[in-house]
């Protein structure tokens, strides 16, 4: 459970950053690089996951911005169509260029959607 909350968090760093990167593909390379420690980090145990979370946040954070405000679009429907890149057909890819930024909802249950 604890990983699957993590990868939640990062995809909400990813879908919050995104769309205000000053230069292209920085959040997408940093992503990727935290998804790729998140099974090292559970496998540790040890409780480290509270502290690799605050760092993917402050990493994240640290990503140059633009200063704009986006619309902020919400994908509805079942949730595999949602995160599925292939069902959806990249629908965030194609939202965040026009000028608008995808929202991550929670939904009833907690986690986030």
């Amino acid at each position: 459970m604890e990983g699957i909350i993590a990868i939640e968090l990062l995809l909400k760093c990813l879908h919050e950053t995104r769309p205000y990167e000053v230069n292209p593909g920085e959040t997408d390379s940093l992503y990727n690089e935290y998804l790729a420690k998140v099974g090292q980090t559970l496998k540790n145990g040890n409780g480290t996951m509270p502290q690799f979370l605050i760092e993917a946040r402050r990493s994240f954070s640290e990503i140059s911005r633009r200063s704009e405000e986006k619309p902020l679009i919400g994908i509805i429907g079942e949730i595999f169509v949602r995160h599925n890149t292939f069902a959806n057909e990249n629908i965030i890819r194609k939202i965040e260029p026009l000028a608008a930024a995808y929202g991550l909802r929670r939904s009833k249950s907690g986690y986030i959607m």
